[in-house]
């Protein structure tokens, strides 16, 4: 079972936080499991909303899951399936 949109995870999410930790933020909702880009693009509206300058919402949360796999904290397993490496209540 993937986190959601509706489960109103992201809604800790803040403005004042860079793009890159309000999309470490969404897929800190999805725990250690393995979770498909498609449930992270679902939180598309809620940081186009925080980024209202940014039209371009999913190739930015593509970058920053490359920056966050760049950085150890996220594993890309192919297809379109990641899964995250490391605890990430410690680094929000």
């Amino acid at each position: 079972m993937f986190a959601s949109v509706e489960d109103g995870y992201c809604d800790k999410v803040s403005t004042n936080k860079g793009g890159i930790l309000n999309v470490l933020t969404c897929v800190e909702a999805f725990g250690p499991n393995e979770f498909p880009l498609a449930e992270v693009y679902a939180f598309e509206n809620k940081l186009s909303a925080l980024h209202s300058g940014n039209n371009n919402m999913w190739p930015k949360i593509w970058q920053q899951l490359q920056v966050l796999r760049d950085a150890g904290l996220v594993e890309f397993l192919g297809r379109g399936r990641y899964t995250s490496l490391s605890p990430l209540n410690n680094i929000i």
